[in-house]
Formats: C-alpha cells, structure tokens, sequence
C-alpha cells in the first residue's frame, strides 16, 4: 500500500498482517525520527488511521542505563522531545515517553495497538528495539526509513567501496526520492487518554532519574528540536551557503550548516534539507553540500547497514587496510598517549589539545580538524585496535552528533575505509597519513588554537 505520498521503497512491511480489529489505535513507536514535519513514519501511520478511522499514539523511551549517551545528549533529544510533543499536539496525536528497557515499558500499548508503525534504524540499539516489537506483536508492523534521502537498498544490494563507487548511482535516484510526505490531522483524537507518561518539561529530571556510564556537562551552544534545526538551516542557506566550497574547510571559517547533530537526532529530515538546498541555483557550493548531505553521509549508511554487527571492528576494513595496520602495529610510535591523557588534551600538541578541549566544551568540531584529531590518535596510541576504541569511545561520549552511522564510518575512515592505500609510513602503513606539517600548510593553526 502507498499513501501519504510515501515511495513503496521506504516501506518495509514486517508482519503482514491485517491491523487488529480490537485494537483502538495506531501506535507509532519513534526510535530515529523525532519531529512532526517530513516524518515518512508518522505520516504513514496516520494514513494507516485514516484506513482504520481511528487516531495515533506516538511512544519513544530511553533506557535507565545508557550506552553513549550522557547528559548533554540527554538534554539535547529532550528538547526535541519538547518540540515534537507540541506539534503532535497540534494534530490531535498522544505523546507517551516513558524511561526504563524496551521489553518492558510499552507492554500496555502494545496491547491495545490496531497495528505499530516504527522507524527504520541502522544500528544495533535501534534494530533490538524493532526485534523486540517483531517478537512480541502479531499483528500489522511496518517499519519505514525515513532518516536517508534515498532507502539504502534503493541505492545498492551490497556495501559500496567509497564515494566513487555509489555517486553516480545515488545521484541518479534521488530525485525519486524527495517527496514531502502528506501531512493531515488524525480522524480521532487521541489526546484525552488516560495513559502514564513521564513529563519531558526538564532535561534535568531525566538527566537526574537515569544512569550513566560516563559522564560530560550539558551543552549550552546548541539547543535541540525541530524549531531550531530549522532555524540554523535558514541562517545557512542565506547567510552562508555561498561560501560553502571555499569555506568549508576551514576551521576558523564556519561556513557550514552544523546539522549533523539535528540529523542524528532525526529533530530534520535530510530530504528536506535537500529540497531546499535544491530550490538554489546550482552553484559550486551547492554543488558541494549536497555531496556531503546525500553522497557522503548515505555512503555512511549503506556501510553500517551492510556490514551489521562489525561497523565498530576493524574487520569491516578492507583487506589491504587490515594488512597493512597489522604489519605496522609494533612500529615505535614517537609519542605514546593513555586514553585519559588523550581526553584531557595532555599531549605535546596544542593544536590537537584545543580540538578536544572544544570536543569536551562544546560537543563539536569543524570536520577537518576531526579528520586530523583522529589520525593523531592512530598514531599516538600502541596499537590500531587501542586506537579505534580510544577514538570511538571520545567521539560518542563527547560529540553531539556521536553514536550515529557517520560516526563509524568516519570513525574507520581514520584507519582506511572508503579510502585507497596511499605510500607506506611508519605506523599507518598504507592508510592516509596527515600530521601537523600538513595542517600547519592548510589552516591558520595559531588562530584555531586562539578559539577564533
């Protein structure tokens, strides 16, 4: 069934089953998309009650232990929590958050649900949540993919080798794709059930009620939520978009639309940041941000959902990478560095320093200057594996956008992945090499480490 104006592609249909005559709504269980605007998985389950003549109940939960969430996380997705509660208000559709392990927290709604609508998620977290539903409800499940410009299958059947690989494919399809879903109010009011959920009004009591096993401040800079993901992409797109391909890589230039943490959050929808980037003229810079938005970060997407359950090895390296790594692994390194000297900026360079300290500050740094922090780590470490743990264990503790499918390829990035094997190097082997000389011809580094 297509409705909603919602491409067959983003559909996956897992129980295909008739809805549950006894039931009494649609319940929509958001586990990646977190706004009422360009929500392919709200919108199709509120064309699931239209069908049904009945209204929508939208449930999210997080868990009392939290894997790569800490506090400034926590802040930042319950502002958007904020933000989505209202607009659903808006459409006459209940809002339960509830804390506590999916297994356990909606086994009420479940139970009166006609049938479940979720989203379609990449990482392990989300897919143990879709697997929970899928085994304890019978009847109609569907699970749509609302967080990628173009559904991964709808690019490719196996995991592409870089860029290069899937740009043509994904340029040709994405027009196909970027649809804006029909939005309408529900046919029935869900607002006035009587249904236990936990007031999302302060960060801080969530914050206070959960579990963490690591710890960071919140975030002051950036505020989540639709509303605001909206207005930074406004700013962008007039103020900045036309020094995009020239600014982009410097770090004391921010020439860049800062939506990686919004994307993560599923607080915007890629394909709407794309439209609208797309009403421009097709000028280098927009040229340029919609191969970051849509090549790059969907390259992202097709690797962790083709390699599943090692997107955080470094078996998911090619062979010439995993080669290449372990031929060096004994190389003397010229400085070696404990993670915690790492996370407090304790190394012999101050360029590296500022950019965890900015990492520990603000939740976020300009892309190059990552690319950089995170071949660093690679060689100040003992070993590869040592690296890639150090590296992602900073990188989700600490960046607002962390523990997201470009945060692991990304993350691999470092040690090869969709990349080519370079001259071989002491340490990296074949693996890009980037050190301090080469920053020092790119960027000011004296006015990057000024905090400027």
């Amino acid at each position: 069934m297509i409705m909603k104006n919602i491409h067959e592609d983003r559909i996956h249909i897992v129980n295909d089953t008739d809805c549950d005559e006894n039931g009494k709504y649609i319940l929509y269980w958001a586990i990646k998309s977190f706004r009422a605007h360009w929500n392919h998985s709200l919108e199709y389950a509120v064309g699931l009650a239209e069908k049904e003549d009945c209204g929508v109940v939208v449930c999210t939960h997080l868990e009392n232990t939290q894997n790569h969430l800490t506090e400034r996380h926590i802040k930042f997705h319950v502002e958007g929590l904020q933000d989505f509660k209202n607009e659903l208000s808006d459409r006459n559709i209940k809002f339960v958050f509830r804390l506590g392990s999916a297994s356990d927290v909606f086994k009420d709604l479940l139970k009166d649900a006609k049938a479940v609508v979720s989203d379609f998620g990449y990482l392990r977290e989300n897919t143990s949540v879709t697997n929970h539903i899928h085994k304890t409800f019978s009847s109609k499940l569907v699970l749509v993919e609302s967080n990628v410009t173009v559904p991964v299958e709808g690019v490719s059947d196996k995991q592409e080798y870089a860029a290069r690989t899937i740009r043509s494919d994904i340029m040709d399809a994405y027009q196909d794709y970027l649809e804006k879903p029909t939005s309408s109010k529900v046919p029935k009011s869900t607002l006035n059930y009587s249904l236990d959920s936990r007031s999302i009004d302060s960060y801080q009591s969530i914050i206070d009620d959960l579990s963490f096993s690591e710890h960071t401040n919140v975030v002051e800079e950036y505020k989540g939520g639709h509303s605001e993901a909206k207005s930074k992409l406004d700013y962008f797109l007039n103020s900045e978009l036309n020094d995009y391909d020239d600014a982009r890589q410097s770090p004391t230039d921010r020439s860049v639309s800062e939506m990686s943490m919004y994307l993560r959050f599923g607080h915007i929808a890629p394909s709407y940041i794309l439209s609208r980037v797309e009403s421009r003229r097709k000028t280098d810079d927009v040229k340029s941000y919609i191969e970051e938005l849509l090549v790059r970060r969907e390259l992202t997407h097709n690797f962790v959902y083709f390699t599943e359950e090692d997107y955080d090895s470094l078996k998911a390296l090619p062979d010439w990478a995993q080669e290449t790594l372990d031929k060096h692994k004994s190389d003397e390194r010229e400085h070696v560095y404990t993670r915690s000297e790492l996370e407090n900026g304790k190394t012999h360079d101050e360029a590296w320093n500022e950019c965890m300290k900015r990492m520990r500050e603000t939740g976020y740094l300009h892309n190059h200057m990552r690319m950089f922090w995170g071949k660093q780590i690679l060689a100040w470490t003992n070993t590869p594996q040592f690296a890639l743990s150090t590296l992602l264990y900073l990188n989700n503790k600490y960046f607002l956008d962390g523990n997201d499918p470009n945060s692991y390829a990304n993350a691999l990035w470092i040690f090869g992945l969709h990349d080519r094997a370079w001259g071989e190097n002491d340490v990296f082997g074949k693996v890009r090499k980037m050190n301090r000389s080469g920053l020092d011809s790119k960027i000011d580094v004296d006015k990057f480490v000024e905090g400027k």
